[in-house]
């Protein structure tokens, strides 16, 4: 990567705003730390790890961090330069570069993800669902060790609530947490998500943790959606006419339709450009969120009565029937 400006010299030796920025390269420190993480993962019987600001460190010390740790660390690097981003799986970028980190959230995913679904402002994103297609095969070429370990996301501690942004339109909010559960990589949902929430650091408890409502039920049949589909099944994106869609395959049996219509749009959602191929022999498309019937219109588009996601899996005909 060369970004005109950039000098990454004083991104890791430097301050990160008002924060002190510990030496790595005094030797004490360095140990220090090391033994530190050996010491907090066992502990505390820690199975993950989240590294905040991780593009502040040297990509030596953090490979020696992550080797420390003996779990998985994902760090947080708030860059859109797919290279760069790479650069903290394996330094140099690529399968031959000395392992970094074993997982980076995925920024330059989510920028452009919250502007597509939800109108946010990001260069060549807002209401774009076609340019959030185009980030997800480009980030497929790019350098990285492992695009399953990248942590999909649509909102967090640090940035707007996700059901803010979207002004609370059931249909926009189902569609951005599909693309999060269903997307090449790790999903990550911010708690408070499943009930709406608004504000960021807002407390849970007082609220009642409630199993019977949409949002729980919601994610409750979208981790059993993602748990038939293999984390290295491929991605393939799916021309679209429309803007405002986005369709992609996991494998060969499942496709995953999505767009930013509102809500309250009584024309359903339609799906031109891309073909659906046929189901195997004896089996036929249904839609895993149980909400819609899968119809072609007179111009060979995929047609569906609900503006909501739709995952397509096949099911045996002769199950349907008996349903």
């Amino acid at each position: 990567y060369d970004c005109e400006g950039y000098n990454v010299t004083i991104t890791q030796r430097g301050w990160f705003y008002d924060l002190g920025d510990l030496n790595q390269t005094d030797p004490f420190v360095r140990k220090t730390q090391l033994d530190w993480i050996k010491w907090f993962v066992t502990e505390y019987d820690i199975d993950y790890l989240r590294l905040d600001t991780a593009a502040f460190m040297t990509f030596d010390f953090l490979s020696e961090l992550q080797e420390s740790a003996n779990v998985s660390i994902m760090g947080e690097v708030t860059t859109t330069n797919l290279t760069y981003h790479a650069n903290f799986q394996s330094n140099p970028p690529g399968p031959d570069g000395r392992e970094v980190l074993d997982g980076v959230l995925n920024f330059p995913l989510y920028y452009s993800a919250i502007a597509g679904f939800c109108g946010e402002w990001w260069p060549f994103s807002q209401w774009n669902l076609t340019f959030l297609g185009e980030r997800m095969e480009a980030q497929l070429e790019a350098p990285y060790r492992s695009v399953e370990r990248l942590g999909n996301f649509i909102d967090n501690h640090d940035v707007t609530r996700l059901a803010k942004v979207c002004n609370k339109d059931s249909s926009r909010i189902t569609n951005a947490l599909t693309w999060v559960m269903m997307a090449k990589g790790t999903p990550i949902i911010f708690y408070g998500t499943e009930s709406n929430f608004s504000e960021v650091r807002t407390s849970l408890w007082q609220t009642g943790y409630d199993t019977k409502s949409e949002g729980f039920l919601f994610f409750k049949t979208m981790n059993a959606i993602r748990a038939q589909i293999p984390a290295t099944a491929d991605l393939k994106v799916l021309s679209t006419e429309d803007s405002g869609t986005l369709v992609f395959s996991r494998g060969s049996k499942v496709f995953v339709f999505l767009n930013n219509f509102a809500a309250s749009s009584s024309d359903g959602s339609t799906y031109c450009g891309m073909a659906l191929p046929d189901p195997e022999e004896g089996m036929e498309w249904v839609d895993a969120l149980g909400g819609s019937e899968l119809s072609t219109g007179s111009t060979g588009c995929v047609e569906f009565a609900t503006t909501g996601p739709v995952v397509l899996v096949q099911k045996p005909v002769l199950a349907i029937l008996q349903k």
